[in-house]
């Protein structure tokens, strides 16, 4: 913040130079397994099962939001269960092959039947890829 107010001349030093960063431990979290049914039963009583199925699939392939969000259905071959990323696409700028699991075919399988199966995976209402899982915004 201080950077860009500097980049814009509204400052002319950073205030908090020299102060050390707090040192905080990375935290992970995984659901446990009565947390991860109470999210399928959430998932399946929802309104957009589209925006369900989107979260199914994050749940299912370990994917970025924005991965999945901007995937097209090019980069899919069910027949062979993978999942092919463009390096355009990824945190580390490198073509990623995803192998995908039984579950994860089958829910795009019944994805694709209910799209006309090309462009995104995801529309948001402007006939793009949906930028949010907000059901109330694409």
């Amino acid at each position: 913040m201080f950077s860009l107010a500097i980049d814009w001349h509204w400052l002319s030093s950073n205030p908090a130079r020299g102060i050390p960063r707090f040192h905080e431990d990375r935290r992970e979290r995984w659901l446990q397994p009565e947390e991860l049914q109470r999210f399928v039963e959430a998932l399946n009583a929802y309104e957009n099962q589209h925006v369900a199925d989107a979260f199914r699939l994050l749940l299912l392939t370990g994917s970025r939001k924005s991965e999945v969000l901007t995937a097209e259905w090019s980069m899919f071959d069910l027949q062979q269960g993978l999942w092919t990323k463009p390096s355009s696409q990824t945190k580390e700028k490198r073509i990623e092959h995803i192998p995908l699991s039984a579950q994860a075919v089958e829910l795009l399988k019944k994805m694709k039947a209910q799209s006309d199966g090309t462009g995104f995976l995801s529309l948001g209402l402007n006939g793009k890829p949906r930028t949010t899982l907000n059901p109330d915004i694409s």
